[in-house]
């Protein structure tokens, strides 16, 4: 695994949800896991789909 595009990618990710939620707006981080898996679910109420 390759911790430096990992970083980047957590950094767009999250740097896109704070730059398009409205002001007042949420950003969700929701995690969860499994024997096998991980998963990170972000979530925000701004435009898009």
């Amino acid at each position: 695994m390759n911790k430096d595009l990992l970083a980047r990618v957590w950094q767009n990710l999250l740097g896109n949800a704070v730059k398009f939620v409205p002001t007042g707006g949420t950003i969700r981080i929701t995690l969860g896991h499994t024997e096998q898996a991980l998963s990170v679910c972000v979530a925000d109420n701004g435009p898009g789909d």
